[in-house]
């Protein structure tokens, strides 16, 4: 391998780790400056490879081994105690500042981080629908420390496992490396670009990542045609690879095929970089000197920034309850440099650099990681998570009558003549429709919301896919009477709400509900043979009535109407729920920022409702009754956040379960008020 290349201080590292981490810093601050910044972080994975196998490979070749030990203690030594300090404080801002599910959730992110798996808890929570809705957590970046940590435990594994691959068949050890190499590389970009289309989980897969770091490794063990390239080409080349970086860096839409093909230019472009011979300085100008040695400072911090950056941008809002602005973030980013110099003086280079032999021990280090360890994951266990919201009480078949009350005494332009079959109360969606005592935001814990079928644990009903009709019966189980609830994730929402319908009406509830699946024709093959398999059991169940409830979407109106119009032509009576008010991410940070006294953060009720709903329209065209909440959720000029003390949205789309349920007893007017239940 050419001694240019991995024995000397390679200065244009150090600039391209700051061109890297500055990218990433860049995004999260100002993401529609740099929307390509994001691949910043595939950057640092080619320059890990790279680093890395040099490191081993040298060894390797020097003494015919490599010492896994001494090579794991220096990886500890280089990124633990710097991790760790960001971790506490975290720990720290978030059960002093946080949102109150980043509160929820702190111990489990921390843990997986303090542990290097916080790329998979990431991937599990990006695969389970109720956990993908959770807020950022301020440690999420160390998804990408974990994949490089992962890479740093099974790597050196490899490669020694190549020495006596090499000397078996006669060959030297980078020879047979390098095929090892490619065989690795080729199978994670094709499982890469395979991926991605299919799971947005694969962007925190690590073997969906470890093309990157390969390519790294690839260039590290050479050779290169491009160090034989003749000085002029080599310059140009140069220096169209870093303006085809900074491209990259700038491009929109590239987030949508990550990993594999969307970071596939910065990543080589990066290689690229890292293989070409280290630039000469003689004929640099007094700026280009200058902007070099900056770079060089902020390539020789980039893993305390990397660090930092986001839990303090993330956090931040959280302090002074409202958005940053423009000059608020420049001196916060101004804070970030300054905090990672303070890391990298007194953190990192003393814990690197440290002549004492007993951070050389294993029996020593290991131990004393593990403890640590240990000991932060005791200290989240324990962490009371206590919001200071008390959960109101829930009951809302009692105020579901059998009989219309007397309105005489009520004025004729109250809105409680709209619901002549609900007694008069108070909480949740009656604070819209009655008179109610002033409640202010919030006043009950919206994470513990109520999971009627979560808490009901019948073993064999999973409903993320269409139970058993036959198996999984809700409201009154015993009834031979049947109610059927249909759609996707919003329709999930309801079903506290249907199941407290069906004990009162003595009904026995089936839920066909599916997230990510609308009741549609012409959907996704998925999609598609899921609402087949809902429309036979429907059409063969003798369901007395179909409750429809699911997301707007900006789709063809005629998918819809074909969907319903095959289970009407059946004679089943249907009636739609027109899908809710969604949240803004503005009014989402607004709410996040100000819990629990959110009422000030109530969007326009133009900007909460969706233009257009196919399955309401559709429900219309063929002459299906709609039930529509809007004047419960929206007053004439603005749309509620809460009512009567209970949070209404979970996040942009949907509504709590919580607060569903305490629309109950107006969804149960309105069905007999269409003639459902008279009896």
């Amino acid at each position: 391998m050419p001694q240019s290349q991995t024995n000397v201080h390679r200065i244009d590292l150090q600039v391209l780790r700051a061109l890297a981490v500055l990218s990433v810093a860049i995004y999260h601050f100002w993401p529609s400056a740099l929307p390509g910044g994001f691949a910043g972080v595939d950057v640092f994975f080619v320059i890990s490879g790279f680093l890395i196998t040099s490191l081993i490979a040298r060894e390797i070749e020097r003494t015919g081994k490599l010492s896994l030990a001494n090579f794991w203690i220096r990886r500890i030594r280089r990124i633990f105690p710097a991790a760790v300090t960001v971790i506490v404080f975290v720990i720290v801002a978030v059960a002093t500042f946080g949102g109150p599910r980043q509160v929820a959730t702190l111990a489990s992110h921390a843990i997986a981080s303090v542990f290097s798996g916080e790329n998979f808890l990431l991937w599990w929570e990006s695969t389970d629908y109720e956990a993908s809705t959770n807020s950022a957590s301020p440690l999420q970046h160390y998804w990408s420390l974990a994949v490089e940590e992962q890479f740093y435990l099974v790597w050196p594994l490899i490669l020694v496992s190549v020495v006596p691959l090499a000397l078996r068949i006669n060959r030297a050890f980078l020879a047979t490396s390098r095929v090892v190499i490619l065989a690795l590389g080729g199978a994670s970009l094709a499982y890469a670009v395979g991926r991605w289309a299919l799971d947005t989980a694969s962007y925190f897969d690590p073997f969906a990542r470890v093309w990157e770091l390969a390519l790294g490794a690839a260039v590290a063990l050479g050779p290169t045609l491009l160090t034989t390239m003749p000085t002029r080409i080599i310059r140009i080349t140069r220096g169209l690879s870093w303006l085809g970086l900074i491209l990259v860096f700038l491009l929109d839409g590239l987030e949508k095929f990550v990993p594999g093909i969307g970071v596939l230019p910065a990543v080589i472009l990066a290689a690229i970089i890292v293989a070409l011979p280290t630039a000469s300085t003689d004929h640099n100008s007094t700026i280009m000197r200058t902007t070099k040695k900056a770079l060089v400072w902020v390539g020789d911090r980039s893993f305390s920034i990397y660090l930092w950056h986001w839990p303090l941008v993330l956090l931040a809002p959280f302090v002074i309850n409202r958005e940053l602005t423009v000059a608020e973030l420049v001196l916060l980013f101004v804070g970030v440099l300054a905090v990672s110099d303070l890391t990298f003086r007194f953190v990192e280079n003393p814990a690197r650099q440290s002549r004492q032999k007993w951070l050389s021990k294993p029996h020593i280090i290991l131990p004393t990681t593990l403890g640590v360890c240990a000991t932060l994951t005791a200290s989240v266990l324990v962490l009371p998570v206590d919001l200071g919201i008390k959960e109101l009480p829930r009951d809302y078949l009692a105020a579901m009558t059998s009989e219309a009350r007397d309105l005489t005494a009520v004025a004729a332009d109250s809105p409680s003549r709209n619901y002549p079959f609900v007694e008069p109360h108070c909480g949740g969606a009656a604070d819209a429709v009655f008179e109610c005592p002033t409640v202010s935001g919030a006043t009950y814990d919206p994470l513990q919301k109520a999971e009627i079928l979560e808490e009901d644990g019948r073993e064999g009903c999973d409903v993320r896919i269409p139970p058993d009709a036959e198996m999984c019966l809700y409201g009154d189980a015993t009834s031979s009477r049947r109610i059927a609830l249909v759609g996707d994730s919003h329709s999930r929402t309801w079903q506290g709400a249907i199941h407290n319908l069906g004990v009162r009406a003595g009904a026995a509830v089936v839920f066909f509900t599916r997230p990510g699946c609308g009741f549609r024709s012409d959907a996704t093959r998925n999609c598609e043979i899921h609402n087949q398999k809902v429309r036979d059991k429907i059409v063969k169940g003798n369901y007395e009535l179909v409750i429809v409830a699911q997301a707007a979407r900006a789709e063809d109106q005629s998918r819809y109407t074909e969907a319903l119009g095959y289970i009407a032509e059946h004679g089943i009576p249907l009636v739609v729920i027109k899908d809710n008010t969604f949240l803004s991410p503005e009014a989402a940070n607004c709410v996040s920022y100000t819990f629990p006294d959110i009422d000030g953060c109530a969007p326009a009720r133009s900007e909460s409702l969706r233009a257009d709903d196919p399955t309401a329209g559709a429900a219309k065209e063929l002459g299906i009754p709609v039930i529509d909440f809007t004047d419960i959720y929206c007053g004439p000029q603005t749309c509620a956040l809460s009512l009567g003390g209970y949070q209404i949205h979970r996040d942009g789309g949907h509504m709590y379960n919580d607060f569903v349920q305490t629309l109950t007893p107006f969804l149960w007017s309105d069905l007999r008020e269409l003639g459902y239940f008279a009896d």
